[in-house]
């Protein structure tokens, strides 16, 4: 039988869990690069680990 690779798909508010942050950096980030999401469920923007590096390069460079 054929299976397909998951793949890992978090929101905004999984993402900003996992760096530590606080929702709205995230969304920030997201929108001042227009970060493209892949997916939604219901009213949620799902993001892949391309989307989710984006975003964590995004973050280190506005603390820089």
């Amino acid at each position: 039988m054929y299976r397909m690779a998951q793949t890992k798909l978090l929101t905004t508010g999984q993402i900003a869990e996992r760096f530590g942050i606080r929702e709205h950096r995230v969304l920030y980030a997201i929108r001042t690069r227009k970060i493209k999401a892949v997916g939604r469920a219901g009213l949620y923007r799902l993001y892949d680990i391309k989307g989710v590096l984006a975003i964590g390069r995004a973050l280190a460079e506005s603390k820089a």
